[in-house]
């Protein structure tokens, strides 16, 4: 099942990058462009401009006409859950070398 969920994950990665650069685009079509650069900026915090722009996808999903994208990349974002959920290992050893780090969770 390990190997299973890296596929399911990656290729919800794979979907979740492709849409979130079309979102981007529409973002600037559209006229938003404080917004898309707000995304743009915001992407290595802790992935913060790719969930800004997948809510404001979704509530823009009229005026940039992205249903389907918005439909695509929620899917793919339940692909890595999923992806996550079977294949647990990646996280398991994250958390062991945070608290071999950080002892006391501080």
């Amino acid at each position: 099942m390990d190997i299973v969920g890296q596929i399911l994950g990656g290729i919800g990665g794979l979907i979740g990058l492709v849409c979130y650069i079309i979102i981007l685009v529409k973002m600037f079509q559209s006229g938003q462009m404080v917004l898309g650069i707000a995304c743009i900026v915001l992407l290595p915090c802790c992935f913060i401009g790719y969930f800004l722009a997948f809510i404001m996808g979704w509530v823009n999903r009229g005026r940039y006409a992205a249903t389907n994208i918005m439909i695509a990349w929620t899917v793919g974002l339940a692909l890595q859950v999923i992806g996550g959920a079977l294949n647990p290992a990646p996280y398991t050893q994250f958390q062991t070398q945070f608290q071999q780090n950080f002892p006391g969770g501080h």
